[in-house]
């Protein structure tokens, strides 16, 4: 939260009378503004992606199905085993079209969150990540509370769901290993892959991406520590401290 500072002056109209002005320290408004700024950019990117593949993925897939429907209406084929293999096509078909609007409802809120927790949430947010970019992944949750404050659990999966989607971009087929853990009043999220790495000090440090993640911690109050070089790998630690006011 961002204290206001509070200045007495005497009202120019009234002059008996002082008035309160409220103003604030303009580098701390341009921060405000700047992280504001760089959330919603993050914000609109995941945005236009969604649309992208709803777009280029689920409309496709719509279209073929609808095709196929009209194609076995106006002309059924004669065998009922050549039927019954179309169908099953058509079957398989529908079954991976509700698989990719899953994966899009997930990526949008993960409803497991709410339902299971954040140690499930992201135990299946590493088997959804593996079975995509087809990086071997390892997660281990430890000491981690059963129940978080809702802001703390969705802030910290968005994050490790960022970190992991930078692995699968830039350490494709690389292992990944996940450490979630709760001690002292704290829940520590650790991150690790074994890609190339690159400077941190430059280029893929300055992604969108990792901005929203950085502004992420601080909503919680957190520290966020990135580390890489290259030919050695990526790790992100996330510090969350669960007491007090939080991610508000």
């Amino acid at each position: 939260m961002v204290a206001y500072a509070h200045a007495l002056g005497c009202d120019e109209r009234h002059p008996g009378r002082q008035r309160m002005k409220a103003s604030k320290p303009a580098p701390i408004r341009r921060r405000a503004t700047g992280r504001a700024r760089m959330l919603l950019s993050a914000q609109e990117e995941q945005n236009q992606n969604l649309a992208r593949e709803l777009h280029d993925v689920v409309s496709q897939k719509l279209a073929a199905l609808a095709m196929e429907i009209d194609t076995l209406r106006l002309n059924p084929p004669r065998s009922r085993r050549e039927l019954g293999r179309r169908l099953e096509r058509l079957s398989a078909n529908v079954a991976h079209l509700g698989n990719t609007m899953h994966e899009i409802s997930r990526q949008l809120h993960p409803a497991i969150l709410d339902d299971l927790g954040l140690r499930e949430a992201l135990h299946g947010e590493c088997l959804a990540f593996s079975d995509l970019y087809g990086n071997p992944v390892t997660f281990v949750a430890e000491q981690v509370p059963e129940s978080l404050p809702p802001a703390i659990a969705l802030h910290v999966f968005r994050i490790a769901q960022e970190s992991l989607r930078n692995a699968g971009k830039h350490a494709r087929s690389s292992p990944v290993s996940i450490r979630l853990s709760g001690a002292n009043g704290t829940i520590m999220l650790n991150i690790q892959d074994q890609g190339p790495g690159f400077d941190a000090r430059k280029g893929r440090g300055r992604g969108l991406g990792l901005l929203s993640i950085k502004e992420r911690a601080k909503l919680l109050h957190g520290t966020l520590r990135l580390h890489s070089q290259p030919g050695k790998g990526t790790t992100v630690t996330l510090r969350v401290p669960l007491k007090g006011d939080r991610g508000r």
